[in-house]
């Protein structure tokens, strides 16, 4: 009776170790499960053409693998990528493509688009911008020009002049005005020959590195860069007694655009939203010369 009472104990170590025997071994072979897959170097925006120094191989258990993944990284060289990566966030096929358009058309809001408008060094920040900056935009119109562009004749402006030797009556020029009409614009993409970059120094000399030229002058001083602008409507001018004007922010660019200029200002990412009054240039001048009268 004994020896049976023995043999059972025996057997129900025996059990309980092969028992456990399995569950490690099954432990241990699921920690083996490992897949090879691409993640970003670095923070990525979309839209960004991707090179060997943005993504790199590593390998995860199968469990934490994404659909669709990349295991290589020769087949994501050269393509766009069409959603914003953190450093270590796998890259997945679907998140990847040949055009660039479809890179971003994949971030836009629903009743956003992206549009281009043409900047030069002064007006686009000498190329300081980059994909996912924020701006605002100053619409500069010369209305002498625009009376031009619309076949109108407008006489000039007259004002009465109290600066010592100036004459009365004097003619004034069609005025130019300039205001602050959009804010919060996310900047979507800066061409590569429109980015400012600064030129290394040699480690050991301490002297610029000679770097080969990428792209022309004339394409360094006006390019292009896409933005991400709001259909809603928004609000010009107006004041106490004058409703203002409702537009929506791509056709306002648009026409600023073509028969005047944007000029982008950088906003911080703390930026505090300033109301401001606009400029009129010929006022400007009447101020500074000491005009009254007459004209204004």
């Amino acid at each position: 009776m004994q020896g049976l009472r023995r043999f059972g104990s025996w057997l129900i170590v025996a059990v309980l170790f092969l028992a456990t025997l399995v569950l490690v071994g099954g432990f241990f072979w699921q920690m083996t499960d490992t897949r090879p897959v691409i993640v970003a170097r670095h923070g990525l925006l979309a839209g960004t053409r991707l090179t060997a120094e943005d993504v790199e191989v590593r390998t995860l258990h199968a469990s934490a693998v994404l659909p669709a993944a990349v295991d290589a990284v020769e087949p994501v060289l050269g393509q766009l990528l069409s959603v914003p990566r953190l450093a270590g966030d796998q890259i997945t096929q679907d998140m990847i493509g040949d055009q660039a358009v479809a890179g971003i058309a994949t971030t836009l809001p629903r009743d956003h688009r992206a549009m281009a408008i043409r900047v030069t060094q002064e007006t686009g920040l000498a190329g300081v911008l980059r994909a996912g900056d924020s701006v605002s935009v100053i619409a500069i119109i010369d209305t002498n020009t625009l009376h031009e562009a619309l076949g109108l004749r407008v006489p000039p402006l007259t004002a009465t002049v109290n600066a010592p030797g100036a004459q009365p009556g004097a003619g004034v020029a069609p005025e130019t005005v300039s205001r602050l009409v959009l804010t919060d614009l996310k900047v979507l993409l800066v061409p590569q020959s429109f980015r400012y970059e600064e030129v290394p120094l040699d480690e050991e000399t301490g002297d610029m590195s000679v770097m080969s030229a990428r792209t022309t002058a004339s394409a360094q001083a006006t390019s292009v860069v896409v933005l991400d602008v709001p259909l809603v409507p928004i609000a010009i001018g107006g004041s106490a007694t004058v409703s203002p004007t409702l537009v929506s922010a791509p056709e306002l660019l648009a026409l600023v655009n073509a028969r005047g200029m944007a000029h982008l200002l950088l906003q911080p990412t703390d930026r505090v939203l300033v109301e401001t009054p606009g400029l009129n240039l010929l006022d400007l001048v009447a101020d500074i010369l000491g005009w009254t009268g007459g004209g204004r």
